[in-house]
């Protein structure tokens, strides 16, 4: 069993506010952690970012860029440490750089869409990258 300081923390690090005052920050802290983890191995990493940037602009007042080279710099530092100890990081990239192969293959498709006349209808009217803001 965890000793008293970390295991509350961790124990409400899913819902923060439900933490006895003295640990609500560090839960929140760890849930961001968690949200930052999120990115890189859950499905639906827009979705995920965009809900890391609405926590972290409403908690710590960080803009929408500051949150996305946050994103960037995990998965960067991640690949040094991994690498450092011999492990391989496999496709492990940065957010933004994840974002940009997104929109150029998603250009690619609409310039193969346009060759062949034809649209993605069920397309219309979304973002590029469901979920993402940049302040």
């Amino acid at each position: 069993m965890f000793p008293q300081l970390p295991d509350l923390p961790i124990h409400h690090h899913h819902d923060p506010v439900s933490a006895p005052d003295p640990y609500q920050e560090l839960a929140n802290i760890l849930q961001i952690a968690g949200r930052l983890s999120a990115i890189y191995h859950d499905q639906n990493s827009g979705e995920k970012v965009h809900q890391l940037q609405t926590d972290l602009e409403e908690r710590y007042d960080l803009s929408g860029e500051q949150t996305l080279r946050l994103a960037d710099s995990i998965a960067d530092q991640s690949i040094e440490i991994l690498t450092a100890f011999e492990i391989n990081p496999g496709d492990l990239k940065p957010y933004s750089m994840m974002l940009q192969e997104a929109n150029e293959e998603l250009g690619r498709l609409n310039l193969s869409y346009e060759l062949t006349g034809h649209g993605p209808q069920e397309c219309q009217g979304r973002d590029s990258a469901p979920g993402l803001r940049v302040a």
